[in-house]
């Protein structure tokens, strides 16, 4: 009978041993929720919240370098150039024929 009761009153000591208080309670629950609710208000706002937290993280898909998307704008301003020129000689070409 000493054996059980020695038992149950270890049993109690080692529950108390773990014991957290509710500050990491909260923090826990915290670390689970909050993305959750993210992806979850993100899906009902229409957009896709797995995608934002990667692109927020850097994971996957995007493995564009700084250089590579920096000579890709400076492609695309290039490109921007000639399209405004062209519409530029354009509109002086308009301007003329309507005079």
């Amino acid at each position: 009978m000493r054996k059980i009761l020695l038992v149950l009153i270890n049993e109690k000591q080692m529950k108390n041993k773990y014991k957290i208080t509710g500050f990491a309670r909260l923090l826990i629950f915290m670390i689970f929720f909050a993305p959750i609710a993210y992806i979850g208000a993100s899906y009902y706002q229409g957009e896709d919240g797995i995608a934002k937290i990667k692109s927020l993280i850097n994971v996957g898909g995007d493995s564009d370098t700084v250089e590579m998307k920096i000579s890709k704008k400076k492609e695309e301003i290039k490109s921007l150039k000639s399209q405004l020129k062209t519409s530029q000689k354009d509109l002086k070409r308009l301007e003329k024929e309507e005079s």
